[in-house]
């Protein structure tokens, strides 16, 4: 039987495991992970010779909703106590925080896996745990209490360690609607439009963050070829408000002709910029863009196995 890929950080690597590892991984029998599988309760795939094999995605999924504990988070590549930890979100945000400024790394991941594999949506983590812990970090430099290597340790601790939990979400079904964006000229911040892809992914989107300081042209040019459903502008820094302003309305009369959503979110943004700007809705959190999203598709829930997955099914 193959062992799992696992680095020593902890990031998940393999992304297919026989039943016999998950079954190890959250203290069950090998039979009853396998009967779990024909009965649809956890979806597989089926290799040329028949053998049962998971994806990472759909174990996170049933992790999460089935409320199962862990008991060799190692089995999965997943971090040290992953499941057991600490999982109310008020605590998680200061033992995320003080991981980041320390930077200890692996409680810092393994506080986002305990909240996820907790089933708390994804924009809600980043809201209360994730951003929260980074105002706080923000207000402590800007006092002194903490050096900016600190802070900006802690900003590439914290976007690894979003891209290995997201690395664990499906992605959306090829006929699922495009979601797309970034940050405008002069605009460097990277987390933001991160997270904002990770959760419209985690909604079952199609979604693409084009990254960051992209010319108004540019980003035009990207919503004509590309044609998604929504397009998001994160405006974490405004290097000129006048051209920002011109370029957000041209970008939106643009996007209303093709049936776009624009959508504008970040905090530069105040109430008397957005008197000035069109745009189809504006998200003051991540959860503020779930519940837009959902106006504009819901997520289909998985296909249950066929009757070819009951067929030839040998020892895995």
């Amino acid at each position: 039987m193959p062992s799992p890929q696992i680095i020593q950080t902890g990031q998940i690597v393999q992304t297919l495991f026989t039943p016999k590892q998950v079954a190890k991984a959250i203290g069950v029998s090998e039979s009853s992970l396998k009967r779990w599988c024909d009965q649809g309760v956890i979806h597989m795939k089926k290799t040329a010779g028949g053998h049962r094999r998971l994806p990472i995605q759909e174990v996170m999924r049933f992790l999460r909703e089935s409320g199962h504990s862990i008991v060799d988070p190692a089995v999965l590549g997943l971090p040290s106590l992953s499941g057991q930890g600490e999982r109310v979100v008020a605590r998680s945000r200061l033992m995320f925080r003080d991981a980041l400024v320390s930077g200890n790394e692996e409680i810092a991941r393994r506080v986002l896996y305990d909240l996820y594999l907790s089933n708390i949506p994804l924009s809600q983590m980043i809201d209360q745990v994730f951003a929260a812990a980074f105002e706080d970090i923000g207000n402590a430099w800007e006092c002194g209490q903490i050096d900016i290597f600190e802070e900006r340790r802690g900003c590439q601790i914290a976007q690894k360690v979003l891209f290995e939990l997201t690395a664990a979400i499906p992605y959306g079904l090829p006929n699922a609607p495009l979601a797309m964006g970034g940050t405008c000229s002069g605009d460097q911040y990277t987390l933001a439009t991160i997270c904002v892809e990770h959760v419209f992914r985690s909604l079952g989107w199609r979604a693409t963050s084009l990254g960051t300081n992209i010319p108004f042209e540019s980003l035009k040019l990207a919503l004509i070829r590309s044609k998604p459903k929504i397009f998001w502008i994160s405006a974490s820094y405004i290097e000129d408000i006048d051209q920002f302003r011109e370029g957000i309305n041209s970008l939106y009369d643009l996007a209303e002709s093709m049936g776009t959503a624009l959508l504008l979110g970040g905090r530069t943004v105040d109430v008397e910029l957005r008197k000035t700007l069109r745009y189809t809705a504006f998200a003051d959190s991540m959860q503020h863009l779930e519940a837009f999203a959902k106006t504009q598709y819901v997520s289909p829930q998985p296909e249950m196995p066929t009757g070819e997955s009951q067929g030839n099914v040998e020892n895995e």
